[in-house]
């Protein structure tokens, strides 16, 4: 499965990048908004792993545009869950918002789930 993952802090990307690798996923790096929605116009990907806190409401704009390209699996990471922006991400097309300090376990259950489960869940 390939998921591109969304994060403007390096250190935090290439962990989840390394950690995704290490279970079979191919992890595509995005350091910015500009550059992940570049990516999801030339590239075929599977899942979206996106920061909600990026520069110019990118966050956002990365779950509309995977939405409207048939991404299924658009995974929102966020400080604030429980805030408007990550209601509108749910609205939008995310299929789950997960909190900071990332849980893997849970990101890696959203992601290897069927299509059909865990759609527009509420936030956890």
């Amino acid at each position: 499965m390939r998921v591109l993952v969304v994060e403007d802090d390096a250190v935090a990307r290439a962990a989840l990048c390394d950690l995704l690798a290490m279970d079979g996923f191919f992890a595509l790096p995005s350091s910015s908004p500009e550059q992940a929605l570049a990516m999801l116009e030339l590239a075929k990907v599977d899942a979206v792993v996106t920061s909600l806190e990026l520069p110019r409401s990118g966050g956002l704009k990365i779950v509309h545009a995977a939405s409207t390209q048939g991404t299924t699996r658009v995974v929102v990471v966020t400080n604030h869950v429980g805030s408007p922006q990550a209601r509108a991400a749910l609205a939008g097309g995310a299929r789950r918002v997960l909190g900071k300090p990332l849980r893997y376990e849970m990101l890696i259950s959203e992601l290897r789930a069927p299509d059909d489960v865990g759609r527009r869940c509420k936030p956890r």
